[in-house]
């Protein structure tokens, strides 16, 4: 199932300003998604977590970014920050608007080389699961964060048809767009790449199973 995103406004808006657009958010809320749809058409994309465009893009950041076609997105961005400080210099060449579309899950590594190197050149969106309004279809017509607190008077939400549901199953796409997968599994799922990848990455945590018992409280 395609969900209408809020933020596809202002995304567009901002690839027409800025020649780098840095996408964060969770695992799985729909980024790479979302850039693949809106930009597909007009954007080669790079994967960098498959092993094989990682090795390249680390091994050889000046020869990778050299071969491939712009405009690019370029996903998952944290596998080869090499890439950021050549990207910049291109940047600083050519400042034509929308160029380089990166995503990037784990937010604090991601983070650190973007205020490093691409400072002043890039704009930042972050990309949460579903909100109410697009699990509701209402995407497009819904606000964001910025709008809703510029309006004068507070808007009321939509009753939420079965409160118990949207609670337990959240705002994930994936789970929701597969009456098949069931989402206790996707969860659990979910929770062990988050600890056995993102967590790791950014911290020594040696005992898995005690963190795990830490998120849960």
């Amino acid at each position: 199932m395609i969900y209408a995103r809020t933020i596809t406004k202002q995304l567009h808006y901002t690839a027409k300003t800025f020649a780098a657009i840095v996408m964060t958010g969770p695992r799985q809320s729909g980024k790479t998604t979302l850039l693949r749809r809106e930009f597909g058409s007009t954007h080669a994309y790079f994967n960098l977590e498959n092993p094989d465009v990682q090795s390249r893009a680390v091994a050889d950041p000046i020869g990778f970014l050299a071969n491939i076609s712009k405009p690019a997105i370029l996903d998952e961005i944290q596998y080869a920050p090499g890439l950021l400080p050549y990207i910049k210099e291109k940047i600083d060449n050519d400042r034509t608007p929308g160029q380089w579309l990166l995503t990037g899950s784990q937010n604090f590594t991601l983070m650190k080389g973007v205020t490093e190197s691409l400072a002043g050149r890039a704009a930042i969106l972050t990309l949460l699961p579903l909100s109410l309004a697009e699990r509701q279809g209402k995407g497009k017509d819904s606000l964001d964060i910025h709008d809703l607190i510029s309006q004068k008077q507070p808007l009321l939400f939509h009753r939420i048809a079965n409160t118990p549901d949207y609670i337990m199953t959240g705002g994930y796409p994936e789970p929701l767009g597969s009456k098949s997968l069931a989402y206790r599994t996707w969860a659990s799922s979910y929770i062990k790449t988050y600890l056995e990848r993102d967590v790791r990455d950014l911290k020594n945590i040696g005992n898995l199973l005690q963190f795990q018992i830490f998120l849960k409280f």
